[in-house]
């Protein structure tokens, strides 16, 4: 497609200056923030990611510049595209290059702190269950069933920028694919990645602290899943579980706006194979934004029945030895959610609670005490190890999070706290106090990992599973 072609197709969704005549027939292919995927048919997105690398050779090949008035004198001559909003500017080009996909699909967005992954999960087996083309796109990458099969594609963000984002929603579409759950980070809609998508549902779980080193405060992390639901289309759906302060706030503020708006005040009633209140409003909300005919609510709650979990997500592991004995892996990484986490175990019918985690490095270290302290309220056995250390140093994070248990009054503290740092041993420890638990039921929680496949320290990433360590570890006599 030309250069101007493309920003013809674009003006629906941004009004866009026109090409330079020397540049306008130029022949765009791609549109790309990595100097690393640049060609000769790039557009070139200069933001805060590439702005360090103008100077490279292939910044300087590509097709134009998409750019601020600021950075157009760097650019080859007479190739700079100047917008006023380049995150806009590079969805509306990114969506039109592709054909508009999102306009074409059932795409739902699901945004909150807690629940993204397993709602859409459930959306994505309740559509499957009814015979729908569907594909899903977030923290475990994008998966689709269409003409060609089960396609899987690795994507590096729980929510991929606009161009990966169309292109992966493009070749749905040329696949069959007729509805897409797609995971809508907060992160993702403040750098402005999901600009140029059109929702035509979109479903909001519930909002406590996470990510404030990024957001700053709770206000603009609020602030930032707002912008969801701007992007959907006229007469969308919307739905909001009833679940904290903030859902109320966002009700409010959809209302005012004009939006009809769909208010779950209640968890789900139906029968779950992980039933803890949480659980309940993820299937509340997936339900909500499922978009059935008439007739299929039976088949979808039917579904749900049959659901067990998504990976790393209350994940329940048996001990095939010990029928008193069980394993839960949980993504959990902030306090609200391993608070959940630890009151679903409970639900499960652990009448003793051992818990193992850790807290990511260069993250929030505010959550990091009031994990601890959480932790040693709640459960009866407490192992703080490392998570994802990153560039700090592990023990650090760790004392970050014993702070939280010192702080507590004594008669405040259920738990016996151990620092083992190692993340294997940590678990190893876990599974043998949970192997001589006399209790009636026992339950282990691994936390703050969950599906992941891989230990980040420094800038290596490490293969390490929870669930592969676990499942050796109960495998042993």
């Amino acid at each position: 497609m030309l250069l101007s072609e493309l920003i013809a197709a674009a003006q629906s969704l941004a009004r866009l200056p026109l090409a330079a005549a020397d540049f306008a027939n130029r022949p765009v292919s791609s549109l790309s923030d990595d100097t690393r995927q640049i060609g000769s048919e790039t557009l070139f997105i200069v933001n805060e990611q590439s702005r360090a690398h103008l100077d490279s050779e292939a910044a300087r090949d590509a097709a134009a510049w998409l750019c601020l008035a600021g950075d157009a004198h760097r650019a080859p001559a007479n190739r700079a595209l100047v917008v006023e909003d380049v995150a806009l500017a590079a969805g509306a080009l990114a969506s039109a290059l592709h054909g508009h996909p999102s306009q074409h699909l059932q795409l739902v967005g699901i945004t909150g702190t807690n629940g993204k992954t397993t709602v859409t999960h459930m959306l994505l087996h309740i559509w499957r269950s009814l015979n729908r083309k569907a594909g899903i796109i977030g923290t475990l990458g994008a998966e689709w069933n269409g003409s060609r099969g089960l396609v899987c594609r690795s994507t590096g963000y729980t929510t991929p920028r606009a161009p990966e984002s169309n292109a992966l929603l493009a070749e749905m579409r040329a696949d069959g694919v007729t509805h897409v759950a797609m995971e809508v980070s907060s992160e993702a809609l403040a750098l402005g990645r999901c600009m140029g998508l059109r929702f035509s549902a979109a479903g909001f779980s519930n909002l406590s602290p996470d990510h404030l080193d990024f957001h700053g405060d709770m206000e603009r992390y609020f602030q930032a899943k707002l912008q969801l639901f701007a992007l959907c289309l006229p007469h969308s759906a919307i739905a909001i579980c009833a679940a904290d302060e903030w859902c109320h706030r966002l009700r409010q503020d959809l209302v005012r706006q004009g939006h009809d708006v769909q208010w779950l005040a209640s968890a789900y009633d139906g029968t779950l194979q992980a039933p803890a209140l949480f659980n309940r409003w993820n299937a509340a909300l997936a339900l909500a934004c499922a978009q059935l005919a008439p007739g299929e609510e039976s088949a979808a709650r039917q579904a749900l029945a049959n659901f067990s979990a998504a990976p790393g997500r209350l994940e329940r592991i048996d001990d095939p030895g010990r029928k008193n004995c069980f394993v839960v892996i949980d993504y959990a990484h902030s306090p609200d959610a391993l608070q959940k986490a630890m009151e679903a175990v409970r639900e499960l019918g652990a009448e003793q609670l051992i818990v193992v985690f850790g807290c990511g490095g260069n993250r929030d270290r505010a959550k990091r005490p009031l994990m601890g302290a959480l932790a040693a309220r709640l459960a009866d056995s407490v192992i703080v190890c490392d998570d994802n250390p990153r560039y700090e140093e592990p023990a650090a994070i760790r004392r970050n999070i014993l702070e939280g248990i010192a702080q507590l009054a004594a008669t405040e503290v259920r738990a016996r706290v151990q620092e083992i740092g190692d993340r294997r041993q940590a678990i190893e420890a876990g599974i043998a106090l949970l192997r001589t638990s006399s209790a009636v039921q026992t339950g282990l929680l691994i936390a703050g990992k969950g599906h992941e496949q891989f230990q980040i320290v420094g800038d290596e990433r490490r293969h390490f599973s929870d669930r592969e360590i676990a499942l050796e570890i109960l495998a042993q006599p």
